[in-house]
């Protein structure tokens, strides 16, 4: 059983809440509030539609929703060209110095390359030349790696000072921690940097700047439980990296250890309780 889900199961004992393991693993669970049931397969939640889970999981298409709503990295995708003849329709560029071309005349170096639809800090990469440029690029499109995106994102480089995890569920933050490096600037895969850890958040005034922050992309992103990328630059102001609608919870509860998920999921259930829906099905 996954960690989230173990805190999961936890949250709903506490609170008498019954549910159903439905696989040997454990990472399939039913939950039963009265006549209605809502199903947590591994990361991915019930509460979110297939639309909103399927823009959180496409950084294109979150950036062109929200880029005149939120401060947001000027962010650019490129069709691998290996695909020019598959969809002419959509590639612009049937060579890689083609790409790498147009990357560097809307962008300066440092950059951000990265896969459209990747998660965990895979294939991203800070360029701080052409020839990172060209790597990332050719890293991304391995059609033989398991990593493999047919987009590649190049991004606008952000001089970071803090960067910043934050849980909404119902547009309300019921959880925000920082990923806290010794290091400054670029901080991917932030766990396996020096003193790389998760720091959860208790000060009110900056749980208050992340809640207002967010707001608006509610919106116009109308996810009921999502994460939210967060970075504070070094002249404090913040930009979104990314939303993740399923996120994970395993580097947390590694530092800081199970309870404040727990608490987060009965925070979340308590809320859910209380809707009207959950009030017109008793």
């Amino acid at each position: 059983m996954l960690p989230q889900l173990v805190c999961l199961t936890k949250a709903l004992q506490n609170l008498n809440i019954p549910y159903s393991l439905l696989d040997p693993e454990g990472n399939l669970i039913r939950v039963e509030l009265l006549s209605h049931g809502y199903l947590f397969q591994s990361s991915r939640t019930p509460f979110n539609s297939e639309s909103v889970a399927q823009i959180c999981l496409d950084k294109e298409h979150t950036y062109h929703i929200l880029k005149n709503i939120i401060n947001i990295p000027k962010t650019t995708g490129f069709i691998d060209y290996q695909r020019a003849s598959e969809y002419p329709q959509y590639t612009n560029f049937n060579s890689l110095d083609k790409i790498v071309e147009a990357i560097e005349s809307q962008f300066t170096y440092p950059m951000v390359v990265k896969r459209n639809r990747g998660a965990l800090s895979k294939n991203v990469f800070l360029c701080q030349h052409k020839i990172e440029l060209i790597n990332a690029l050719h890293n991304i499109y391995n059609r033989k790696s398991l990593d493999y995106d047919y987009v590649a994102l190049a991004q606008q480089f952000i001089n970071t000072k803090h960067e910043y995890r934050a849980i909404f569920f119902k547009r309300e933050l019921v959880l925000a921690y920082e990923r806290y490096t010794d290091q400054a600037g670029f901080k991917a895969s932030y766990w396996n940097l020096p003193g790389g850890c998760s720091k959860h958040i208790t000060d009110s005034h900056l749980l208050n700047e992340l809640q207002t922050f967010v707001e608006p992309v509610f919106q116009h992103i109308p996810a009921e439980m999502v994460g939210v990328d967060i970075i504070k630059d070094t002249s404090n102001n913040l930009f979104l990296v990314e939303l993740n609608s399923g996120p994970k919870f395993n580097h947390f509860i590694q530092f800081n250890g199970e309870e404040l998920i727990i608490e987060m999921y009965k925070t979340i259930f308590k809320k859910l309780i209380n809707t009207t829906d959950y009030k017109k099905a008793i």
